[in-house]
């Protein structure tokens, strides 16, 4: 290691050479590259200017000095002058800015300057990139752009020299699409298409034209060769895609005949004209299926609907928790497909999960499918690297580029481990609080994107990773032949121009030449390998260890506050005592937190402990929970309200949001139980959460080389925490009562009654409570002379400031009435009253760990009253929803029976609503209204006696009704219910925003 003063003698340019190219790179946080930005745009609008000027000089001047100066064309151009000018300054107030290190939210960010240039260019030279007659240069730039995203991930193309050791190979190909997404969905139109193939060439032999070529034979997938007109289904289903792509080529050397003539034998058995269901049928087989991790993007879902190959047969496999594909899941899940002859599909392994940044063990899944071909069972290996492929450029490449191998993928058969790499060593850099270094990637995800070589095809988003403008996705086939199973001419394009024709193949047509331009002159400037993307992804790697670092020791001995990240530290992998744990933290917090970036790489022990943080690729994923009075919070909900809050503080959800006001971005996505499974339970578990419930979590993305310049990082977790310590003060102010004002629905004229109106999510209001009480003579004359005037009418009554059990143990309290719940300018009854007799008949609890998971298939109330008038109140049961009372309502039982002689409608029934279908109603909001409660409208009901007491907090209270005592029909005569702002919301709100609506 050099010494400080050496490296202060050789001076600071000389020593941070990879940042200073990557700063010329972007325009910069604060547009510090203006000027070249500026002046590049000057030079294309001239070189436009100069070119089309040299087309035709002779040509006539077609926009002459007389139209520029006439009234009509300067009116026009001030008109979108002016248009630009609002545009301009809409977007420059309202944008989200992508390009400043504060925002880490989505996989988003300042795109890199020669991708803006190399997209404007080509914007202005070509709009269309289907066809070389139109796009004679861009078509060929994009293939271009294809081999070396090739190269990227390790594919053969056009660039290498050859064979290696005697051996050919296939070559790779490339395109650029709109986006991963659409990059997937063709991928999945080949492999639909490519497994169905030999069934197609099968009935082409037996039935069709090429019944001369009955002595064709091929190798199964075991490595037996046999006749292919003797192949059963199953072991045609299972070629490798190898033997399946040189069948056409064997058939033309075994019997001299055309391509065209196979291409028209075949076509009319090809999946593509008779469809999917017409081949299973003919060859009686279950449908194949695609393989895929839980944390699989929803793309994957588009994709096999649209293709016609089922979400239903999209099966997703367990993750470890890592949030990587569970290898034990996918053997046990392929152990059935081959006791079942269940065909596969693909395998998709998932090279950097975009919500998680998890790489999926790709090698191990290679190596699974070569034992598996040995027993017969084969399928497509597709890379999803739609995040991760850009890493390619990180990783170092310690093997030739085209491995030797006698058969496919056997190499991986005789290596019981993955190939070792090595971690290359940092550069030194000047001691200056603006160094930025770099970090490599793990063993681990350099191992498996190493093994995207190996696999069949790859999905990868230079509008990602490669800083490139949107749309610019793209799909890399490891085999060229693969691009002609999804092969679809028009008869207007010209495809005689065999590689630069890219739009004769995948999904889209017409496409930007500006997409591929962007791309070419970006890969050329930055450079794909570990000088040129490697160092700028490695310093944004850097920050994204240094983040790590803040957030997963931020609450460290902090007595309110529990941050956990998703990733675990080595200590917790190791499953090392708690004091083990803290030993760690306390030297992530004195030797990387604290501790500017050059102080940090003089130190080699400090380097190898960052280069052990973090999860795989960038991202990280982290939740918050807190104590109250030093007991730890168990409520799921509770912590996911608490992190839904802190990431509306931290970003922009609503237009008209000021995104220059947020000092800090982030995003946010939800763990669901169902799906995530063992990871989630452990980082529950480490959150001191308990319950199957799913969980909220936070997302940090950074994309910026430039936030570990004056620890700037550190600024930005010390924000957060602030933020985060701030809203557990409102959560415990929140959840713990306090005396606040009570405020309930009115019901009843001849004995009193009240229906408290809930909020989920406010401590003091959490439950769901009906009383009966008295008043005195003179205030109930006039609320019933009231009532009976105004039947339609809402009427509240509102308690003293107090403890809610205060009132109940009491008795009685002091309390005002009103007409009405406007409670800005209500119209007052009775003020400051005595209200006495309290009696409960209902008081339950409606905190998050007292509901139930699911709603009721009916909608259920609380009945209650006297022998002459019976009111209802929704029972709340889950949430979200909305809250529901009527009064006097008009009940015509199938039989007499004396409700109060069991002292039923004082101690509490259940009706439920025989017609009321809740969990299909659910949820109600702005666009859902419960308009079927109103006056006039009849249930049929059933009634039952309440087994629990009034206070049970449940779940589970409808677990026990048994058999209903009557039943009948149920008119409402007057009816309100709470607005969805009050209590639908899973926010707490003030009391003073309800609203309620009768009817």
């Amino acid at each position: 290691m050099m010494s400080r003063k050496a490296t202060s003698e050789r001076g600071y340019s000389s020593l941070n050479t990879a940042h200073e190219r990557i700063c010329a790179l972007f325009l910069g946080p604060r547009a510090e590259n203006h000027a070249i930005l500026r002046d590049k745009f000057a030079e294309i609008v001239q070189e436009t200017l100069e070119a089309r000027e040299r087309f035709f000089p002779d040509d006539p001047v077609f926009i002459d000095r007389q139209i520029t100066e006439s009234t009509a064309f300067s009116e026009q151009v001030q008109k979108f002058d002016s248009y630009l000018s609002v545009l301009n300054g809409l977007l420059a107030k309202h944008c989200i800015p992508f390009f400043s290190p504060r925002y880490n939210g989505h996989m988003t960010s300042d795109p890199l300057m020669p991708a803006i240039l190399g997209y404007l260019v080509g914007l202005l030279w070509n709009q269309n990139n289907v066809t070389p007659e139109a796009s004679p240069i861009t078509s060929y730039v994009e293939y271009l752009v294809g081999q070396q995203l090739c190269q990227l991930v390790g594919y053969r193309s056009f660039y290498d020299s050859g064979p290696t050791v005697g051996l050919s190979l296939p070559v790779g190909w490339g395109h650029i699409t709109c986006d991963g997404s659409i990059a997937n969905l063709e991928s999945l139109w080949v492999v639909r298409n490519l497994k169905f193939y030999p069934l197609s060439l099968q009935r082409a032999v037996k039935e069709g034209r090429l019944k001369f070529a009955d002595g064709l034979e091929t190798t199964l997938c075991s490595g037996v060769k046999k006749k292919f007109v003797d192949c059963s289904a199953w072991e045609l289903l299972n070629l490798t895609v190898d033997e399946i792509l040189s069948l056409p080529t064997r058939l033309i050397a075994d019997y001299g005949i055309s391509t065209r003539f196979i291409e028209n034998s075949v076509k009319d058995y090809l999946i593509a004209n008779t469809g999917k269901d017409a081949l299973e049928k003919h060859f009686d087989i279950k449908s194949p299926q695609v393989l895929i991790s839980v944390a699989n993007h929803y793309s994957w879902l588009k994709s096999t609907s649209i293709t016609g190959i089922g979400i239903d047969n999209l099966i997703h496999i367990d993750v470890d928790i890592s949030v990587c594909m569970d290898m034990a899941s996918l053997n046990t899940h392929l152990e059935k497909c081959l006791k079942d002859q269940q065909t596969v599909y693909c395998v998709v392994a998932i090279m950097g999960t975009t919500e998680h940044g998890a790489v999926d063990p790709l090698f191990d899944i290679l190596r699974l499918r070569a034992n598996f071909q040995k027993r017969g069972l084969s399928f497509y290996v597709h890379a999803d690297a739609a995040w991760g492929g850009y890493f390619c450029s990180m990783v170092v490449r310690t093997t030739p580029k085209i491995l030797p191998f006698i058969n496919q993928y056997s190499f991986l058969l005789t290596q019981p481990t993955p190939p070792k790499v090595i971690i290359p060593a940092h550069s030194i850099a000047l001691p200056h609080s603006d160094i930025v270094l770099e970090q490599p990637l793990s063993e681990y995800s350099q191992n498996q994107l190493f093994s995207i070589r190996h696999a069949d095809s790859t999905t990868i988003d230079p509008h990602k990773a490669g800083f490139i403008p949107y749309p610019a996705g793209s799909l890399c086939y490891r085999d060229e032949r693969l691009r002609f199973m999804v092969t679809v001419t028009a008869s207007y394009i010209n495809t005689t121009a065999d590689v630069d024709c890219v739009g004769t193949y995948g999904v889209e047509g017409s496409k930007p030449g500006a997409a591929a331009t962007a791309v070419w002159l970006a890969h050329h400037s930055v450079g794909l390998d570990s000088k040129g993307y490697g160092s700028l992804l490695g310093e944004v790697m850097y920050t994204s260890v240094k983040l790590y670092a803040n957030w997963a020791t931020m609450s460290f001995n902090d007595p309110n506050l529990i941050v956990k990240t998703l990733a675990m530290l080595p200590s917790e992998k190791k499953g090392l005592a708690q004091s083990e744990i803290d030993k760690e933290i306390k030297y992530i917090i004195d030797k990387i937190v604290n501790q500017p970036n050059d102080e940090i790489i003089h130190g080699k022990e400090i380097m190898k402990s960052i280069s052990e943080l973090g999860g795989d690729l960038i991202i990280t994923v982290f939740a918050c929970n807190f104590r109250i009075n030093g007991r730890v919070n168990e409520d799921i909900k509770e912590a996911n309200l608490l992190n839904r809050r802190l990431f509306e503080r931290f970003s922009v959800t609503k237009r008209e949001d000021d995104p220059y006001k947020c000092d800090l971005f982030v995003s946010s996505t939800t763990l669901e139980q169902k799906t995530y499974g063992v990871a989630l339970d452990k980082f529950k578990e480490r959150l001191g959460l308990k319950g199957d419930g799913d969980l909220i979590v936070l997302n940090l993305v950074p994309m910026s080389p430039f936030p570990t310049a004056h620890n700037l990082v550190k600024s930005f977790s010390d924000t957060f925490k602030k933020a985060a310590i701030e809203e557990i003060e409102e959560c415990c102010a929140r959840i713990v009562p306090s005396p606040a004002q009570h405020s309930f629905v009115m019901q009843g004229t001849d004995r009193l009654f009240l229906s408290y109106i809930s909020v989920f999510n406010i401590g003091n209001y959490r439950q769901q409570v009906v009383l009966t009480g008295d008043l005195s003579d003179e205030v109930m004359k006039t609320y019933v002379q009231e009532a009976e005037g105004h039947p339609s009418t809402l009427f509240t009554l509102t308690m003293e400031k107090s403890l809610f059990l205060t009132i109940i143990s009491n008795g009685s309290c002091r309390v005002s009435v009103y007409k009405g719940l406007d409670t800005k300018h209500p119209y007052c009854l009775a003020k400051e009253v005595e209200l006495s007799n309290i009696r409960v008949i209902v008081n339950r609890s409606i905190g998050p760990s007292h509901l139930d998971s699911s709603y009721p298939a009916f909608m259920h109330f609380y009945l209650y009253g006297t022998t002459s008038q019976q009111h209802l109140d929704h029972m709340l049961l889950r949430t979200p929803n909305t809250q529901f009372a009527a009064g006097r309502v008009i009940l015509d039982l199938d039989e007499h029976i004396s409700l109060m002689a069991r002292d039923g409608l004082l101690s509490g029934l259940i009706a439920v609503a025989d017609n009321v279908y809740e969990e299909a109603m659910q949820p109600f909001n702005a666009d859902h209204e419960p308009t079927f409660f109103k006056s006039g409208r009849i249930f049929r009901i059933s009634i039952y006696e309440d087994p629990n007491a009034p206070d049970k907090p449940g779940p589970g209270l409808l677990n026990d009704l048994g058999s209903p005592i009557v039943t009948g029909t149920a008119t409402l005569s007057s009816s309100i219910y709470i607005d969805y702002t009050l209590v639908n919301q899973e926010h707490g709100v003030a009391i003073s925003t309800q609203h309620s609506k009768a009817g």
